[in-house]
């Protein structure tokens, strides 16, 4: 019993007291145009430059993208007809909008 109450002790002080960083994700809204017209793109793909992450723009041209490292980082736009747009992220910028 000792054990168990001395590692549940251990792990609860891990989750309060370790390092923020670990468990930081970074949430990024925005919005993506046509640049002539600025009416919203649909369905432009979002992705994290170099990792496995990425989502689509919606019926009104806006994505949001959880992101589990922090910045900076540099996301990705590319849709078919359109040239594709690197937009870098640093800071605590959260809001993005992009024009192709």
């Amino acid at each position: 019993m000792r054990i168990f109450t001395f590692c549940f002790s251990f792990l609860a002080c891990m989750l309060v007291f370790g390092e923020p960083g670990a468990w930081a994700q970074v949430t990024l809204t925005g919005r993506v145009t046509e640049a002539g017209s600025m009416s919203p793109l649909v369905g432009v793909s979002v992705k994290v430059k170099d990792k496995v992450v990425g989502t689509i723009t919606d019926s009104k041209g806006e994505f949001e993208l959880k992101v589990l490292s922090s910045p900076p980082f540099t996301l990705v736009f590319s849709s078919v007809g359109f040239q594709s747009q690197e937009v870098e992220v640093s800071g605590s910028r959260s809001d993005i909008s992009v024009a192709l």
